[in-house]
């Protein structure tokens, strides 16, 4: 795949860059991993906390390699970094843990969920079936393009936050069965469960960096870049708060007698009637196909970029 050669030439703008970090980031996790841990807190305001600190932490991640990124903007993220502050070896080395961690693992483990939950609708395709068809589906509208594929990113990207305001703003407007506890436990925030809770929470914002995978591709790189990253990254971190407070709306820590395995869906039999388990799948589903549209886009350009 070659490099445009000049800014004009360059097919990702600000909100393109932000779409993919937005699209990377927000998965399935953001719906299940409050219910592996809220139990063990004392409070919802210590729930939060969790979520907000660990956006923090991403934020910080972000300035960082947006600084690295608007210096050398070269696509691949941290393979051209480490290749250019420690050789090759290094970059190699690099290049091919995120290749197999970063994108062929995270690509397989959504694109099965993907399956499993498409399941739920298709009982007789099996999970690596939908996942091996929806790879080669988005893969074939990439082959079109590197625009073409933006532009299907950006319109999964716009229709997955859709979907998911959706969801915040219906959660805000029926009342509550329960009232949030807003009362901060200082003692738990200095915890092992409070720690174990932000490892947990923490693989949700994975993805914060993919702009810098990119990086050759967004106009105006030194300007853009660092932006894009930080705007992604915060907007990410208010809507999983949001989220949360729906989530903790309907069912508060005081009133979890344990592990909660999908609390997203929980959340959603509390507060809402009628057949919620399908319309739950359905979002599940768009969040997942963007994630992938935008893993494939990503993954193609750190392989070019080391070939």
């Amino acid at each position: 795949v070659p490099e445009p050669e000049s800014d004009a030439k360059r097919p990702l703008g600000f909100w393109s860059a932000t779409a993919a970090v937005v699209a990377t980031m927000i998965g399935a996790g953001i719906f299940k991993a409050t219910g592996g841990f809220a139990y063990q807190l004392e409070t919802d305001a210590n729930v939060l906390l969790v979520w907000l600190f660990c956006g923090l932490l991403a934020l910080t991640g972000a300035l960082s390699l947006g600084e690295m990124g608007a210096m050398l903007p070269r696509n691949g993220g941290c393979y051209a970094y480490n290749r250019h502050l420690y050789g090759e070896t290094a970059g190699y080395l690099s290049g091919v843990l995120s290749w197999f961690l970063a994108f062929v693992g995270a690509l397989a483990y959504i694109t099965l969920l993907l399956g499993y939950h498409i399941q739920q609708f298709v009982p007789n395709l099996p999970p690596a079936a939908s996942a091996s068809i929806a790879i080669i589906i988005l893969t074939a509208v990439h082959c079109f393009g590197f625009r073409e594929g933006n532009w299907m990113n950006n319109a999964f990207t716009i229709f997955k936050v859709g979907v998911i305001l959706s969801f915040i703003v219906a959660g805000f407007y029926v009342p509550p069965p329960a009232e949030l506890s807003t009362s901060v436990n200082l003692r738990g925030i200095i915890s092992a469960p409070f720690a174990s809770a932000m490892i947990s929470a923490s693989f949700a914002y994975l993805g914060w960096e993919t702009a810098t995978w990119i990086a050759r591709d967004v106009r105006d790189p030194q300007k853009n870049l660092p932006r894009s990253l930080i705007a992604g990254t915060a907007f990410v971190t208010c809507l999983y708060l949001l989220l949360n407070i729906v989530f903790l709306r309907a069912q508060s820590v005081a009133l979890m007698e344990g592990e909660i395995k999908s609390i997203g869906l929980n959340a959603a039999k509390i507060l809402f009637s009628g057949n919620v388990s399908t319309w739950f799948n359905c979002m599940i589903i768009v969040v997942l196909i963007s994630s992938t549209s935008t893993i494939l886009m990503v993954g193609a350009r750190l392989l070019a970029t080391m070939a």
